[in-house]
């Protein structure tokens, strides 16, 4: 099943995806200790926390929002809960490019900034998260007054948001505001993907520009992780010179995908957000033209091929 709505049957759909994502990260919460920990589990939790997040936030406003709203903020809990393992898995790819490209030229550097840096991180203190308390809050959720109005509605204040965060970003230049940013610009590549039926070829077009956008400020993020450890650490002068170079090749690179970044916003935000949310209106309109219009033509009495013949 893709992740797309079917927009046809939107409460259907809506339900459907939030049964899959529940499941996905019902079977993570099933795994043993150690396999948790690994990378690649917990991306995959990481991946369905996030999309299922934007598929509640896609149908606000066509369920009960209190329970949607408390559900949002109690499955964010389990995707923070493991960001430290991703971010030190992030830390160690990072430093081995650095040390491959040679801007980390000492070996006995290389191996003290690892030391530091790159340390197995166990969520800290306990999370109240009962996976099987969680289904039955999801399940108990319908979406029976979704519609083309509502999701279009919902998703073009993702928009907005993800437009003014680009603004955010520019006026604050910090790496907070870049990464406050970049979430906001990954929900609307989700709800470019949940709605790519009301056009596939704009839509996947937006999806795709969207992915690079998020794909640079992740890596401005993951620059930005790795400083602030590097910033911490005790060194002698003369290692110090050579951990402050590295700092300044880390900068110039973040400072580099920031310009890079403000670009590529600016032409995927160019757009008014109320022109946006138009246009998404109009795209709905046309597809429910087209429906009534196939609806009509497939209930009427078909043509005959050949005339009749004329008997005289």
């Amino acid at each position: 099943m893709p992740y797309r709505l079917d927009l046809d049957d939107l409460p259907s759909a809506f339900a459907s995806l939030v049964r899959r994502e529940v499941k996905r990260i019902a079977h993570y919460s099933h795994l043993d200790p150690d396999a948790r920990q690994e990378t690649a589990a917990v991306h995959d939790l990481r991946k369905s926390v996030k999309r299922l997040r934007a598929v509640l936030r896609l149908a606000d406003g066509a369920t009960d929002e209190a329970s949607l709203h408390g559900l949002d903020r109690h499955i964010r809990k389990l995707g923070r809960w493991y960001a430290p393992a991703r971010d030190q898995a992030v830390t160690s790819t990072l430093l081995d490019d650095l040390i491959s490209d040679g801007t980390i030229k000492s070996k006995i550097l290389a191996g003290k900034l690892k030391a530091a840096c790159v340390v197995e991180v166990a969520p800290a203190g306990t999370i109240d998260f009962d996976i099987d308390d969680t289904m039955r809050r999801f399940d108990a959720l319908t979406f029976q007054t979704a519609t083309l109005e509502t999701v279009v509605r919902s998703a073009s204040r993702a928009y907005k948001r993800a437009r003014h965060g680009r603004g955010r970003a520019e006026r604050a230049g910090t790496s907070d505001a870049f990464h406050d940013w970049r979430k906001l610009v990954q929900r609307h590549a989700r709800h470019m993907q949940l709605l790519a039926d009301l056009w596939p070829e704009e839509m996947q077009v937006r999806l795709e520009t969207a992915k690079e956008l998020s794909d640079v400020l992740g890596e401005e993020h993951d620059f930005s992780g790795l400083d602030r450890c590097l910033a911490t650490i005790a060194m002698a002068p003369a290692q110090r010179r050579a951990l402050d170079r590295v700092r300044l090749t880390i900068a110039a690179r973040q400072a580099a995908l920031r310009v890079s970044s403000l670009a590529l916003g600016g032409r995927l935000f160019a757009e008014r957000s109320r022109a946006f949310r138009g246009r998404l209106e109009a795209y709905a309109s046309e597809r429910d033209t087209r429906a009534a219009t196939a609806t009509k033509i497939d209930t009427a009495a078909p043509p005959l091929l050949v005339p009749k013949r004329q008997f005289v």
